[in-house]
């Protein structure tokens, strides 16, 4: 009873989340194989990280909301605040370069 009680809670919102993908640049170059991480939009706290390819591309399954996008990179760079859908979206990211 209580597994079916934990399912019925839990379903509705796994059923909400969708593919969110795109491009991350990082001044004017793609950022190439980088970790970008996003906080906020699911669990108080809780952080995402997903890795780009050589490319700079990223895809990843998040619950729609507001999160911020932040680049691990060497650089410093500003967060980016991204907002996703219950549906599929491209979201590609542009990391200004701090001088």
């Amino acid at each position: 009873m209580t597994v079916a009680w934990l399912l019925a809670i839990l379903a509705p919102r796994a059923a909400t989340a969708d593919e969110v993908y795109g491009c991350v640049r990082l001044g004017d170059e793609m950022a190439g194989k980088r970790t970008l991480e996003l906080q906020g939009g699911g669990p108080p706290g809780g952080k995402i990280q997903v890795r780009t390819d050589q490319h700079g591309n990223y895809r990843v399954f998040l619950e729609p909301g507001r999160y911020e996008a932040r680049l691990i990179a060497e650089e410093n760079t500003e967060p980016q605040v991204v907002h996703t859908l219950p549906a599929p979206v491209q979201l590609d990211l542009n990391f200004p370069r701090n001088r």
